[in-house]
């Protein structure tokens, strides 16, 4: 049986390309989520203190949100 046999032979050479194949890409993933990591657990917080700071005060003006909801608000009295 020199086909099965070639067979046999050929389903393994598939098999190892397609594990080589998905090992290169476990391999790239892991290395790619190893980046990810690696940036993150560089950031400092406290060195884009400025930055944070200045942005949060750009969006959000407290007075004008004070002013608006103040003048949003009516009150009723009953008497009886």
């Amino acid at each position: 049986m020199p086909n099965a046999n070639l067979t046999e032979q050929l389903t393994d050479i598939i098999l190892a390309i397609i594990q080589d194949s998905v090992d290169e890409r476990i391999e790239q993933r892991i290395a790619d989520l190893q980046e990810g990591i690696d940036v993150a657990a560089s950031f400092d917080i406290n060195d884009h203190r400025d930055d944070i700071v200045a942005m949060v005060e750009e969006d959000l003006d407290l007075d004008d949100k004070v002013t608006d909801i103040l003048s949003n608000k009516t009150f009723t009295v009953t008497l009886d």
